[in-house]
């Protein structure tokens, strides 16, 4: 159904100043996957601006996030500024994500075609249901959203744009990926993210257990305002043919829209449309390889 009103989206709580990102202890569990600590820094900066590109960040959000002092923080912006890395708004002083990396995504977007292979099924989504559609995918302790579809019902929930960063487990998509993962290492990324929880809305550590129990008997990823108010959803995790779900596809809306039968039915449509997009992601693979 299409409706000619005006779209009234919910509102949605934005991330306090100064909250953490990147606590501590997860830059100590990652740190030692990166060739020196000023690379790590420096990826870590990009990842947490992206996370934020709209307003940007300035220099003394950039040192909070990171634990950094603010002249460390400060070297290391203005090394990834003259690099193109970065460009700063003149009014504000926020940097941003600068033209370069426009540059190497586009490089880049040959090898990586999972946006444009999973549209027609966010598409069909938003259509068929009227809500917005998310694509998700894990990196390393968050998730990222690829794509977005937001779908005809008037009152929207713009809870992701594309390209920001939550914690893992922090929304349905979110949560669907986390489900389809070991108990050892669910609980190392709840230990890991919990002091992020905060920052993301209504999520603690104990919620999202609950989540954890609801979705797995529901067969799907159950967000009942466990992050924002009047924001329900329900995500489903592709399954790989090797290794660990990392993709994931939600649907949200106004809580009222995700209970009783028209959860179960639009769960329905979910998991149908994330069983075909599978096959075919499959067949696309086995092709490929034997070219």
């Amino acid at each position: 159904m299409t409706s000619t009103s005006t779209k009234t989206p919910v509102r949605t709580k934005t991330p306090r100043r100064g909250a953490r990102a990147s606590t501590p202890r997860a830059a100590k569990t990652t740190a030692h996957l990166w060739g020196t600590q000023s690379v790590h820094r420096a990826v870590t900066i990009l990842m947490e601006i992206a996370s934020r590109n709209m307003r940007g960040l300035r220099v003394y959000e950039i040192a909070s996030l990171m634990g950094l002092e603010r002249p460390t923080a400060h070297r290391i912006v203005k090394g990834l500024l003259a690099q193109g890395m970065l460009t700063q708004d003149p009014d504000t002083k926020a940097y941003k994500l600068g033209p370069l990396v426009y540059e190497l995504g586009l490089a880049a977007s040959p090898h990586f075609t999972l946006r444009e292979t999973c549209q027609p099924t966010l598409k069909r989504l938003a259509e068929k249901t009227g809500d917005s559609v998310f694509l998700v995918v894990r990196s390393g302790f968050d998730t990222v959203c690829l794509d977005r579809i937001e779908g005809s019902y008037p009152i929207t929930t713009r809870t992701l744009d594309i390209g920001s960063r939550r914690p893992l487990g922090v929304g349905a998509g979110s949560l669907a990926i986390l489900i389809a993962l070991p108990e050892d290492e669910i609980e190392r990324v709840i230990e890991v993210n919990s002091a992020r929880f905060p920052a993301f809305g209504n999520l603690t550590p104990q919620r999202l257990r609950n989540a954890i129990r609801l979705s797995r008997s529901s067969g799907y990823a159950v967000n009942n305002q466990d992050v924002l108010d009047n924001v329900g959803a329900i995500g489903v995790a592709l399954r790989p043919r090797r290794g660990s779900a990392y993709i994931a596809i939600s649907i949200a809306g106004i809580a009222s829209r995700f209970t009783g039968p028209r959860r179960e039915e639009v769960a329905q449509l979910l998991v149908k449309e994330v069983r075909a997009l599978e096959k075919r992601i499959d067949a696309s693979d086995r092709a490929e390889a034997t070219d």
